[in-house]
């Protein structure tokens, strides 16, 4: 799992590498000769650079901290930001022979400089986290570690070796248990034994599957903040089968942390990277010399076992009663008075971590659902948003809930000024021509190549109305390479009246089709724009929650709502969240506007 992370820091960085060489290359190149020429070659490796560094961000975001993620974040968009400057200075200067950095060397020394720092500020934070360290720790070194991470004396595992009923989670064991998951985790224990590894990855594993069982129990509804929480008690009534499953469900995770937790401790204590309890630790004999250079010996064995000691002297006879043995040092053995009948029957089963299996899993709350899926790019993100909706709907949002099903519906019925800014883009206008010979398909036009009657109402400027669900499966089904064709409203009269100009009918030539050429990258960013806004709406969303807890407040939720922003395509700002739009459960929350939906002079078309 280290290694892996470690891998995709340095991938990471290779491929930013890549992508700013590939800008500065583009930076040097000169704009295209006319208005129908291809774009430079090395615009377009900018693109594939910028898209192979995405991809790989998502592998980042999985494993890194938040440290690293946003520093990773904050690099990719910078690069994104300096490749966006850079092909509209291309589409605005067509036909110039000076190259883009003498066309404005400002721009390419501040985004040149911005990249570098965020390369900096990156790295900076990978080395915080020590994952460019090369040189792999002993094995030695690497148990103290674990020693230090989860002592045999820690809290959290003094209560879960009393085997209580785990009906109700405390909120300081809860705590306690993602603290050492958090530190066992880290880069440093890394052992190169594999008995070693198979039983700290099963430790880590078992940890893990604790703290997913924690957060399927539901915190009390009571005032104040939350001390624990629990499985809910009314399902002894409602459902007794799905209560008493949960809990036993909630014994099973506690007893595999403990059994990996024992098989930890056995193992390296066989492996001799762990003193045994009564083993003296090092460096307590030492000898020193006195100014006269003759030898003086201090004896501090006693020092930490008994509180005394003594130099010069043999140490006080002391009654021999042996200390009492840890419980990880039973052999396979737990304290047998703390044990069940039916854990007694399977005490000496041991499983690999391969071989644990987890017989049942509960729903998560929707914001837990919704806080793993906005960081992984495999999730739906429509599934995200219809998360984002039920939130909407227990906390009264109506800000968050218009928001929501806008994005999942489409903006079809709504006028274009009301669009976000990140779903207005520009792309270019292709027919298909036919003749009796050839075909000439993904032919570029320009707007004043349509009928006079479509000035103004056409353009290379298109305002995507499309819900995220369809967005997705546009990408997905698009062919690589190929462009998403949207029809121009009206295509089909608009290719008739065409084929009868006579610039047209003199040379037997036929319009086929005409269509906007959609690059899927461009779709792809306004999936990530809102991919983007509901992974910030969480982060705020967290940071007014208290510690532990699950379900928010519609307070909470109104503040996290206030910012997410948007821009509408006539530049003017749009908060999701007022505070007149705020309702609480069973009340109702209206938001005035004063825009006015503007019927367009034909129906779109797909």
């Amino acid at each position: 799992m280290v290694q892996d992370e470690q891998d995709a820091y340095r991938m990471f960085l290779r491929l930013a590498q890549a992508s700013q060489n590939q800008l500065e290359a583009g930076w040097l190149a000169t704009p295209a000769a006319s208005a129908d020429a291809d774009v430079p070659a090395t615009v377009a490796r900018v693109q594939v650079a910028i898209e192979n560094l995405r991809d790989q961000l998502g592998e980042v975001l999985l494993a890194a901290p938040p440290a690293v993620g946003s520093a990773a974040q904050d690099l990719c968009r910078v690069v994104r930001y300096s490749a966006g400057t850079q092909i509209k200075l291309h589409i605005q200067n067509r036909g110039r022979t000076e190259r883009l950095v003498d066309l404005d060397p400002q721009a390419f020394r501040l985004h040149m400089t911005a990249i570098r720092v965020a390369r900096e500020v990156y790295i900076q934070a990978v080395r915080q986290r020590r994952a460019s360290i090369a040189a792999a720790p002993s094995d030695a070194a690497s148990a103290i570690r674990v020693m230090r991470a989860a002592p045999a004396d820690a809290a959290w595992l003094t209560t879960l070796s009393q085997r209580m009923r785990m009906n109700r989670i405390p909120h300081t064991l809860d705590r306690d248990v993602r603290e050492a998951l958090d530190r066992l985790s880290r880069p440093d224990i890394r052992f190169a034994d594999p008995e070693l590894v198979a039983a700290h990855q099963g430790l880590v594993a078992a940890l893990v599957h604790l703290v997913d069982e924690f957060d399927g129990t539901y915190a009390p509804d009571a005032p104040g903040p939350v001390k624990y929480t629990e499985v809910p008690p009314e399902w002894k009534w409602t459902d007794p089968s799905l209560y008493y499953q949960t809990v036993q469900v909630l014994s099973q995770a506690r007893d595999t942390v403990l059994a990996r937790y024992e098989e930890m401790m056995n193992v390296m204590s066989s492996t001799g990277n762990l003193p045994a309890p009564q083993d003296p630790p090092p460096a307590q004999n030492f000898n020193v010399t006195s100014g006269d250079n003759s030898p003086v010996n201090v004896n501090a064995a006693f020092a930490t076992g008994s509180g005394t000691a003594h130099a010069g002297a043999s140490p006080a006879s002391q009654p021999s009663t042996p200390a009492p043995g840890a419980w990880y040092r039973s052999t396979g053995r737990l304290d047998r008075g703390l044990r069940h009948r039916h854990h007694r029957r399977h005490r000496d089963r041991v499983l690999r971590p391969d071989q644990v299996t987890w017989p049942f899993r509960r729903e998560l709350q929707p914001l837990d659902r919704l806080e793993r899926g906005v960081l992984d790019d495999s999730t739906s993100l429509a599934g995200l948003l219809r998360h984002a909706l039920i939130i909407a709907g227990h906390a009264s949002s109506e800000p968050l809930q218009t928001w929501a099903l806008n994005e999942l519906k489409g903006y079809a019925n709504h006028p274009e000024t009301a669009f976000p800014d990140y779903r207005r883009i520009r792309v270019p206008i292709q027919a298909d021509f036919l003749s009796a010979l050839q075909r000439f398909p993904g032919e570029t036009i320009s707007a004043v190549h349509l009928p006079d009657f479509t000035r103004g109402k056409i353009s290379e400027d298109i305002a995507i109305y499309f819900g995220v669900g369809q967005l997705e499966s546009l990408i997905s089904r698009t062919p690589e390479g190929a462009p998403v064709r949207i029809s121009l409203p009206g295509a089909a009269e608009l290719q008739v009246l065409m084929s009868a100009e006579e610039s047209y009918r003199s040379r037997g030539i036929v319009i086929g089709d005409l269509y906007w050429a959609v690059s899927p990258i461009a779709l792809q960013d306004i999936v990530d724009q809102v991919r983007t806004r509901l992974t910030q709406f969480v982060a705020e969303l967290r940071s007014t929650m208290p510690t532990g807890a699950h379900r928010p407040t519609p307070d909470q939720v109104h503040r996290a709502v206030q910012h997410i922003n948007i821009t509408t395509g006539d530049n003017s700002p749009v908060t999701l969240a007022a505070p007149m739009a705020y309702a609480e459960s069973g009340s109702t929350a209206t938001a005035a506007t004063g825009t006015t939906v503007r019927s367009r002079w034909w129906p779109w078309r797909r």
